[in-house]
């Protein structure tokens, strides 16, 4: 696996969004640059490359063990769903673990993205910066921040035609 991935240390790294989106989410090359979807091909690319890299005869043995032939014997008993202990080892494996850290950046940086792409223009720029980043950083708490920052705009402006 060396050759493959290097000395490359997967535990001391994260997800850095484009640096575009959030130290110029107003800049209009920002929004170029991120509007096609091709600015997402470099990640899809390296995780097709590291998934097939990882991928050895054994993978779905180790993720669903069990064979057709028990689970048809004596009634329908389900032997192929993924058990923790397989998922566990598979990923203990350092060209899956790659392959699963390309796929979280990859997501992550969609989201981030679509977040950016959506963003009121009459939202702070501070504010779309914190969540773009903590979205491609920290996927599920930059979404609910997403959420938050969302709800609390709309309380806003419910609240501002009720007072009209």
């Amino acid at each position: 696996m060396r050759e493959v991935f290097g000395d490359h240390r997967l535990d001391r790294t994260f997800s850095p969004p484009p640096p575009q989106m959030v130290a110029a989410p107003r800049w209009r090359r920002t929004r170029s640059l991120l509007a096609h979807d091709a600015c997402l091909l470099p990640l899809a690319l390296a995780y097709a490359l590291l998934l097939a890299a990882s991928w050895t005869p054994d993978t779905l043995a180790t993720i669903m063990p069990g064979s057709l032939a028990a689970g048809l014997a004596g009634g329908f008993r389900p032997q192929f769903f993924p058990a923790l202990g397989g998922v566990a080892a598979l990923f203990a494996r350092p060209a899956t673990a790659a392959s699963l850290w390309a796929h979280l950046l990859a997501v992550n940086l969609f989201a981030a993205r679509l977040e950016y792409l959506t963003t009121p223009v009459d939202r702070p720029v501070w504010i779309t910066s914190a969540v773009v980043a903590l979205i491609a950083c920290a996927g599920p708490a930059g979404l609910a921040a997403a959420a938050a920052v969302r709800g609390a705009a709309w309380c806003r402006r419910r609240r501002a035609a009720a007072a009209v």
